[in-house]
């Protein structure tokens, strides 16, 4: 290339990506997992063409668990090339016994950036903590809407949301065994309750939780 002019784009253009059963796994430090993903199946065509992307395809994911705490299964979604982005929507996967909906835009071209809405519906929350191998100190069925985006890790996220669990009953906690051993309630060791409720904002790498409203028929 002449001094001063720039290398003319490069246009590719497969007609069919194909990956069929891959593993991917990202460690941090110390070698500890942070994310895993167990049989990925893609089947595309993609073009890119003047530094723009486009194309579509389908991609199905059998399991992923991030930092061996969360495990989703069961994915599935339609693949979209548009110009700069890869479009995953609608995907749908299951989440301890729950439904996964969600829109993921990816910015893969011009910088890296990606946006995630996210609809969770009935998810079990006792399954949910023992997959965690949290002490499984609450049940009920857990609901999610959010919205987040971000350029990195943890620390570039932004977004806001609100989980909701129903017909739930919290036990084994122990600020409320201490509580009902101060003012006689017996009911606050094993408190049930018809909704809990959070709103909550990420940003800065940090989640308050403005909000949280639980409601009990044992607590008026």
């Amino acid at each position: 290339t002449p001094t001063g002019t720039s290398a003319p784009p490069v246009d590719v253009s497969l007609s069919q990506l194909v990956m069929k059963d891959a593993q991917i796994t990202m460690t941090g430090e110390g070698g500890k997992t942070l994310l895993s993903v167990r049989d990925v199946n893609l089947d595309s065509d993609v073009q890119l063409s003047g530094g723009k992307l486009s194309g579509s395809g389908r991609a199905s994911i059998a399991k992923v668990g991030v930092a061996e705490k969360l495990f989703a299964s069961a994915i599935a979604t339609p693949i979209r090339f548009a110009g700069e982005e890869v479009k995953l929507t609608p995907l749908r996967g299951k989440l301890a016994d729950g439904d996964v909906n969600a829109d993921v835009v990816l910015r893969v071209l011009g910088g890296t950036k990606y946006s995630v809405k996210l609809d969770l519906r009935d998810a079990d929350v006792a399954k949910l903590l023992q997959e965690a191998q949290t002490k499984p100190v609450m049940k009920g069925k857990l609901q999610v809407a959010a919205s987040l985006e971000g350029t990195g890790g943890l620390a570039t996220i932004n977004g806001s949301g609100q989980a909701n669990i129903t017909g739930g009953t919290l036990a084994g906690v122990p600020l409320l065994d201490t509580l009902a051993t101060l003012v006689q309630i017996t009911e606050l060791r094993n408190l049930q309750f018809s909704e809990c409720r959070l709103e909550f904002t990420m940003a800065n790498n940090q989640m308050p939780t403005p909000v949280i409203r639980l409601i009990s028929p044992q607590v008026h």
